[in-house]
């Protein structure tokens, strides 16, 4: 029997089990597949500090710009220009963690809790051999209920050449394009399934393509804007301000392609999505309570703090302190260690001994598994 081509693109597009898993290293943060290499950042959680879609270049990252090294991808936004649900300076623990795999994909989830804001919770699922990802995003609005406009997914592509683009299908399935700008842009005439930026520059060229699950409303507004750590720019769907009382989660893929025309394939990835993953009530994947643990005595504190630490298995660990920027400034342990309880001190000084200002710091404690972080307060 001669399948139709429509189900022969679908099976083609489906992640199928190829002969090597991705690698994930949660104690160096990095994942690598054979079509992207990431790391996300060590203390600043939600942070890809690189990016690199192979098929476009083997070295280059493409999620830095104008000397900024780290950007939100993932982060969830209360207006155009907030900060959001994470705030470093008053984040009290975050996990990572592999939360599943299978053949051919694995899912990486990252947990945050900040004082006074509702829980996130970010799982990548990234699929060997494929140049698509898929991101989970949850916020626990039940604990902390929230009335202003957010972001549940916020993708921030930075171009970085000459040409700049950002395309969609309106209501009649029209393809739109409009040049690039560093204004936002609310639009009306939106279908709901897809938001593509564009670059290209001499015989370079890739494209992005955010492909939203069918949750999201036809002729919703999308916004394009920017920041906030660079002007360079996004684009997602424009959730309008409302009181949110119930957790709440999206799902979408991220879609990188060096051929920039091949529209068809972008519409059927939207199929897929909706097709092959429940979407209704996706909760969030929760870390199991038996890993990690990392506790800190006295917090806040003007002298040593004692940081107790667990590891559910013997291997290789790291515990290191970090300040807000993401810099680290003291490590406590590196090495092998049995399983079961541990205990380090800080006396608040750096690896050179000298003793550090007043403020926020961030201890964390990471395999190559997962990674357990808490929140440092030193006082005068």
């Amino acid at each position: 029997m001669r399948l139709p081509p429509l189900v022969l693109l679908l099976a083609a597009l489906l992640p199928a089990p190829v002969s090597a898993d991705p690698l994930v290293d949660v104690l160096s943060r990095t994942v690598s597949t054979s079509r992207f290499a990431i790391q996300f950042d060590y203390s600043h959680q939600d942070e890809i500090r690189s990016l690199v879609f192979k098929d476009w270049s083997s070295s280059k990252s493409v999620s830095a710009y104008e000397g900024v090294s780290n950007e939100f991808w993932g982060q969830s936004l209360r207006s155009l220009d907030s900060t959001g649900f994470i705030l470093p300076p008053d984040q009290d623990a975050s996990d990572m963690g592999i939360t599943g795999a299978a053949p051919g994909q694995v899912d990486l989830t990252i947990e945050q809790s900040t004082i006074d804001q509702p829980w996130t919770s970010t799982s990548y699922r990234f699929f060997d051999g494929q140049p698509f990802f898929m991101v989970t995003r949850s916020v626990g609005f039940a604990d902390v209920p929230d009335s202003s406009s957010y972001q549940m997914y916020l993708p921030r592509i930075p171009f970085t050449e000459s040409y700049r683009a950002v395309r969609y299908r309106n209501l009649a399935g029209q393809l739109q394009q409009r040049v690039y700008s560093f204004q936002g842009v609310l639009t009306g005439d939106w279908d709901g399934r897809w938001l593509q930026q564009v670059e290209i520059s001499g015989n370079k060229q890739y494209a992005v393509t955010v492909i939203y699950d069918s949750s999201t409303v036809r002729t919703r507004q999308f916004v394009r804007g920017y920041g906030p750590n660079s002007f360079t720019g996004w684009a997602a769907a424009w959730v309008p301000p409302a009181m949110h009382e119930i957790n709440e989660s999206q799902r979408v893929l991220l879609h990188f392609s060096t051929n920039v025309t091949n529209l068809s394939v972008i519409d059927s990835l939207w199929r897929v999505l909706n097709s092959t993953y429940s979407v209704a009530a996706a909760p969030p994947v929760r870390l199991p309570q038996g890993g990690l643990r990392l506790a800190a005595a006295p917090n806040p504190a003007r002298g040593e703090t004692r940081l107790a630490w667990s590891l559910p298995r013997a291997g290789a660990a790291e515990l290191a302190i970090y300040d807000v920027t993401g810099r680290r400034v003291a490590l406590l342990h590196r090495g092998d260690a049995a399983a079961g309880e541990h205990a380090s001190t800080w006396s608040g000084r750096d690896d050179a001994d000298r003793l550090l200002p007043p403020g926020v710091y961030l201890a964390r404690l990471a395999t190559a598994q997962s990674a357990r972080s808490v929140r440092l307060v030193r006082v005068r």
